[in-house]
């Protein structure tokens, strides 16, 4: 029973681990929405409507990223968990400790290379999702501190002059 929703989990994950590292790490063009840039400090100085899409373009971004470390770190969880059980299993075939472990690693070869694999793409996942989350948190400053910075010139145009009680909080 275990290794049957093993089965189907494994699949379920493979399918949109795929689907998901096609579109974050096939492309390596400058138009490729998931290989993130940290805005620069001229966005500031866009309208604000552009920098609100740069805010949902970049939260998008983080969002699918830290779906693909998670479909990535549970791909490896299960890889993981195959390697680990046929090692054991396989651990009793042999005279003495050494030909039991030559044995078990020898049968255990594909499980360790996917192991490998998929700690190697949660890696990169994780390293990708870290930068969206970046970005992401960097055009939100931008957007306040763009926000923040035309409210002010607003209140100076509409009032000529700036009075003290501009400046109190309340």
């Amino acid at each position: 029973m275990i290794e049957f929703s093993e089965a189907l989990l494994a699949e379920m994950i493979r399918a949109e681990l795929d689907a998901l590292s096609a579109m974050a790490l096939n492309s390596v063009d400058h138009n490729n929405p998931y290989h993130v840039r940290i805005p620069d400090i001229n966005t500031v100085d866009l309208p604000l409507n552009t920098i609100a899409e740069l805010v949902a373009r970049t939260s998008n971004n983080y969002a699918t990223l830290a779906r693909l470390a998670g479909m990535a770190k549970a791909h490896q969880k299960i890889c993981q968990g195959r390697y680990e059980r046929k090692y054991k299993r396989l651990r009793t075939v042999g005279k003495n400790e050494a030909e039991r472990v030559a044995y078990a690693f020898e049968q255990c070869e594909q499980e360790h290379a996917d192991m490998t694999a998929s700690e190697a793409l949660y890696a990169i996942a994780e390293a990708l999702e870290g930068a969206a989350r970046i970005a992401s948190e960097s055009a939100r400053k931008i957007f306040d501190k763009a926000a923040n910075s035309r409210d002010g010139d607003y209140r100076a145009q509409g009032a000529g002059e700036i009075s003290a009680k501009d400046l109190s909080s309340w």
